[in-house]
């Protein structure tokens, strides 16, 4: 199914079959490119690396407040919000469209402890006065590539200022280790 541009991007909602787990998924497609994944028939999450977010739980074990930045199709606060019943999910989206695709194709349904900012994420850094045991960073401009301005020092301690003590920050990052592929990751890794 092809939808109508947002204000900030083409989004397209379109079933695949999952060559892994031979299940069908439903994939969100943001410029061309795969952003969100679910399956059809349940809520597992399917992107292998939504599954490293929950090393939350052996670096803050007592979390009970996370941020997410960037929320897509929301497979990963889904899993949250079922996985962890006594904590809460602040998620940042930019796009309200793809907020309002996510509740018409993936399965977001409204929830107490889910509260969703439509605003820029650097804007939200800048200007909350909430605190966080975790935050999730998974916002990108392209499949590759963060937004420049959630790379910076200055973002980076706008988290610190907003995390709790033994607060901690999980980023997607997609890169190489070594080599000139990894330049960005060493060069993040640097600015935390």
């Amino acid at each position: 199914v092809a939808l109508p541009i947002s204000t900030y991007n083409r989004i397209w909602i379109y079933d695949y079959l999952d060559k892994k787990t031979n299940k069908l998924t439903k994939i969100m497609g943001i410029n061309n490119e795969n952003h969100s994944s679910m399956f059809l028939d349940n809520d597992d999450l399917v992107n292998e690396y939504t599954k490293y977010y929950h090393l939350v739980k052996y670096f803050n074990s007592n979390f009970k407040t996370a941020l997410m930045l960037g929320g897509a199709g929301y497979s990963y606060p889904k899993d949250f919000l079922f996985k962890y019943p006594d904590a809460s999910i602040d998620v940042v989206e930019i796009d309200e469209k793809i907020t309002e695709l996510a509740k018409k194709y993936f399965r977001l349904k409204d929830d107490e402890r889910l509260s969703i900012y439509h605003q820029d994420a650097r804007v939200y850094l800048n200007t909350t006065n909430k605190k966080y045991d975790v935050i999730f960073g998974d916002a990108f401009s392209s499949k590759y590539s963060l937004p420049y301005q959630l790379a910076t020092k200055e973002a980076v301690i706008k988290k610190y200022d907003i995390l709790n003590d033994g607060g901690i920050v999980i980023l997607n990052i997609i890169s190489s280790i070594e080599g000139s592929q990894g330049k960005f990751l060493r060069a993040e890794y640097r600015t935390y």
